[in-house]
């Protein structure tokens, strides 16, 4: 039995801004997703792990749709030994999401045998029979495009009468209305697979294989590979057009690899570079915008790294300017005095904010922040970020160059 969080539990993680939640317009479900904030600074707990689009009844706390819950690229839980370290790992009570840190052990060792399919590139349908009528869901909406668009095909193919009570069914949707950086040959929605929902526990994907050819739908294809590192092997050759391959061990423990091909051609499709993080970047929020977040895979470390690093670094730099800037106004410190002061507390900045700087003038001047100041503060802290990030690179790229010459 693997026990979901209760309904406080997620609403408290809603509050930490870990978890979002969205209501059904009757009010009577409400479907809870992690946010980018709980991807960027890796929260991971039972409540953000059982947050990928579960479906509750608002008023008797009963689960009504289960999909998966968040599972994990293989290079984010396997060390280059191969032997794995958990992100979390839950008590017996709550179910194992991640193994134990066992290093004597691989992660194959482990968890047994498992099979290997087809990963597509289309958007997650989640559906099911909730009081008797079918609910289609997207992972992160009640209802949106993307579920209409399934609703209708599933309507359309006369599935949705077939569906079985107390179970929750995953389908992959491609429609060409929805872009993705790979283009399929035909639009659809494929069966991934089947959960219980009192229990958690996944179909075996034979079954699944037989539900569909009984739907005379598709499924994922089975990949021959039957060792991790011919999975990794499998992976790396992998064209551009081909997202990756999804492994499930006999115990339902997932995990994911996908090509480099594809994750190049996804960061350019999204034009995800630091940069374009940076000019997005909202100064009042002092996040990174969900629309953008939202479609950066955990896959892509260096720029998950980026934007936790550049949020935590701006706040820091922020409440020091300002925090400064009232001290020696407090202090009565003489120009010459502050600035030096200013200089040493803001180390690692000065080559971004040198003594020219406005910021740099005004806290030297001990000028007492009101709020049009705060404002100003909070756009003069990001421009000095972006100088920096920039001289980062410039120097990073001349050391580089110096090295193909030598």
């Amino acid at each position: 039995m693997n026990r979901l969080p209760s309904l406080d539990e997620y609403f408290a993680a809603v509050e930490r801004g870990k978890v979002s939640a969205l209501y059904s317009p009757d009010r009577k479900y409400v479907k809870f997703k992690y946010t980018a904030q709980a991807i960027y600074s890796s929260s991971w707990n039972h409540v953000t792990l059982h947050a990928r689009g579960h479906v509750f009844n608002v008023s008797t706390g009963e689960c009504v749709l289960r999909p998966w819950d968040k599972f994990f690229n293989y290079s984010e839980l396997v060390l280059s030994d191969n032997s794995f370290t958990p992100i979390y790992h839950a008590s017996a009570e709550e179910g194992m999401f991640f193994p134990q840190n066992n290093k004597s052990k691989t992660l194959q060792g482990e968890l047994g045998h498992f099979i290997a399919t087809d990963k597509l590139d289309g958007s997650l349908c989640i559906a099911g029979l909730v009081n008797g009528k079918p609910m289609v869901t997207s992972s992160s909406a009640i209802h949106s495009e993307h579920s209409e668009w399934s609703r209708k095909w599933l309507e359309g193919h006369d599935i949705l009468g077939k569906l079985e009570p107390g179970l929750t069914y995953m389908f992959e949707t491609i429609a060409d209305i929805f872009l993705h950086p790979i283009r399929y040959n035909y639009e659809g929605c494929t069966l991934l697979g089947i959960i219980d929902n009192a229990t958690g526990n996944e179909m075996r994907f034979d079954y699944v294989e037989r539900i569909a050819q009984k739907w005379n739908i598709a499924t994922p294809q089975r990949l021959d590979v039957t060792s991790l590192e011919d999975a990794q092997k499998f992976v790396s050759k992998l064209p551009a057009n081909k997202e990756g391959i999804v492994i499930t061990f006999e115990n339902g423990f997932k995990v994911k690899m996908k090509g480099e091909e594809f994750l190049k051609v996804h960061k350019l499709f999204h034009g995800l570079t630091p940069g374009f993080l940076m000019e997005n970047f909202d100064i009042e929020t002092m996040t990174f915008p969900e629309s953008i977040m939202s479609v950066i895979p955990e896959e892509f470390t260096d720029l998950k790294k980026f934007a936790s690093n550049f949020v935590r670094d701006y706040a820091d730099l922020l409440a020091r300017a300002i925090g400064y800037a009232h001290l020696w106004n407090f202090m009565g410190l003489e120009q010459g005095t502050a600035y030096r002061k200013t200089r040493d507390l803001l180390d690692g900045y000065t080559k971004a904010i040198d003594a020219s700087s406005k910021l740099f003038r005004a806290l030297a001047k001990g000028a007492f922040l009101q709020s049009a100041d705060f404002t100003t503060a909070k756009r003069l802290v990001y421009e000095a970020l972006m100088k920096h990030e920039a001289q980062a690179k410039n120097y990073t790229t001349a050391v580089a160059q110096q090295r193909s010459s030598t």
